[in-house]
């Protein structure tokens, strides 16, 4: 992690806070990775998940990305790859369990 964003959009470099701001922030991620013409290149993308307190710059995550692509990566962390779809899913789970009935009350 070589930064962080508020999810508003404003860029800051410094270390994260321990949220008593009451912000989010998104990581900026930066990876290496090998281009199609076998040279080692520098990549950076803005992870999509917000979270508070903000990422700690220098900490390591894993990158997920396609070896033909290198440019479009995704944030493997845990928290950047599961938890939309847990959070959807026990949505659903609720949902399921307790459908909703027209006309009874």
């Amino acid at each position: 992690i070589i930064g962080r964003e508020y999810c508003s959009g404003v860029t800051s470099t410094g270390r994260s806070s321990n949220g008593s701001d009451g912000r989010t922030y998104k990581p900026i991620i930066q990876y290496t990775a090998i281009a199609s013409n076998e040279v080692e290149r520098v990549y950076e993308f803005r992870s999509s998940t917000c979270s508070s307190p903000g990422p700690t710059i220098g900490n390591q995550i894993p990158v997920l990305y396609h070896p033909d692509d290198p440019q479009t990566a995704m944030d493997a962390s845990f928290v950047g790859a599961w938890l939309v779809p847990i959070v959807l899913g026990g949505i659903g789970l609720v949902f399921a369990a307790f459908p909703c009935r027209p006309g009874k009350t």
